[in-house]
């Protein structure tokens, strides 16, 4: 999902506070190692002035956010 060229294209890499290491229970060398190291995950667009201030700002936010739900989904269904 955080490779799919859609939510790159929209949002770049997630970001997030990481721990050093991968957490117990999970072998260094796991294919996700660095997505299991985050402590948080975050992801934005910066949106030009013209943009921002766009009458169409409203339905570019919309379309850019849709992008997000399927990780938004995948996060909310997680244990806490």
């Amino acid at each position: 999902m955080l490779d799919d060229p859609t939510f790159v294209e929209a949002f770049g890499q997630v970001m997030g506070n990481r721990l050093a290491r991968v957490p117990k229970g999970y072998p260094s060398d796991h294919p996700d190692a660095e997505l299991l190291k985050l402590k948080d995950i975050g992801f934005s667009r910066q949106l030009s002035d013209a943009d921002a201030s766009s009458p169409g700002l409203p339905d570019r936010l919309a379309a850019t956010l849709v992008v997000g739900v399927p990780l938004m989904h995948l996060l909310a269904s997680l244990p806490g």
